[in-house]
């Protein structure tokens, strides 16, 4: 239980850099909607021409999305695997005892 009080908020902080990492990867498989079709033809040039210009531009928007949507989650991932090393380095191990503090320690508990 003292090994679980001192290191306490190293291990918030490993559990946070794996929340964080979870979000990352969700915010990169997250749907982010689709495509427009730009194969439709229309009975006048210029509805036509139109409907590519507002086509390409939303095209263009979605893939301005997709880009930081990937962003932020890469940085996400970056931010957690860093959140584990930095606060995983700070976790203490149990101390081991040396052969003559172990026997005393039995000892003692025996009496």
């Amino acid at each position: 239980m003292e090994w679980i009080k001192k290191n306490l908020w190293s291990i918030i902080g490993v559990v946070c850099g794996i929340v964080i990492i979870i979000l990352g990867i969700v915010t990169i498989q997250a749907d982010k909607g689709r495509l427009i079709d730009q194969t439709l033809k229309f009975g006048a040039d210029f509805y036509t021409e139109s409907y590519y210009a507002t086509a390409t531009s939303a095209n263009n928007v979605k893939y301005l999305y997709d880009s930081i949507c990937n962003g932020i989650g890469y940085l996400l991932l970056a931010i957690g695997l860093t959140d584990i090393c930095l606060f995983g380095a700070k976790i203490t191990t149990k101390k081991k005892l040396s052969d003559n503090e172990e026997v005393l320690q039995n000892e003692t508990e025996n009496i």
